[in-house]
């Protein structure tokens, strides 16, 4: 059984990553009861989420196939 919240942290925010530059994201908080941590993910208008970090880790949209 998952569960899982979230949180949203920001709005209408650009980021740049490998695929391209986005504007207008919404940046998350996201966590759960079972695991320990945050991870930060980064929702972009038409794509979805482009950016997520957590502890050490960083994951970076590098394409994108419709």
């Amino acid at each position: 059984m998952a569960e899982d919240w979230g949180r949203v942290m920001k709005l209408d925010q650009s980021v740049t990553v490998p695929f391209g530059s986005f504007t207008g994201c919404i940046v998350t908080d996201d966590w759960n009861a079972l695991e320990s941590g945050l991870e930060h993910k980064t929702y972009c208008p038409n794509v979805g989420v482009v950016l997520e970090t957590a502890t050490h880790e960083r994951s970076e949209l590098v394409d994108l196939t419709p």
